[in-house]
């Protein structure tokens, strides 16, 4: 119940970056260290509130999805439960 609610209250304050389908942001949850059991939660959950408020969510744990070209796209990017030295 917390996680949800913490993943939420982030959610909530990227939600003014992203009011339309046009806006995405993306998820980003690599460990190099502890792996919360509650990630794919999380990830869902950002999906189901951009579903509900109109942007487009992106999930990864690939590093290389950090460059200037490939953020561009995005309006925010949220660091879900990431661990260690992951970029």
């Amino acid at each position: 119940m917390l996680k949800s609610r913490l993943v939420a209250l982030c959610a909530l304050a990227f939600f003014s970056l992203v009011t339309n389908a046009q806006n995405r942001v993306l998820v980003f949850s690599k460990t190099a260290g502890f792996r919360h059991s509650s990630i794919p939660y999380g990830q869902t959950a950002m999906m189901q509130l951009g579903k509900e408020n109109g942007f487009a969510v992106d999930t990864t744990e690939n590093a290389v999805a950090f460059t200037d070209e490939n953020l561009k796209k995005y309006n925010a990017v949220i660091f879900l439960s990431a661990t260690g030295d992951v970029l």
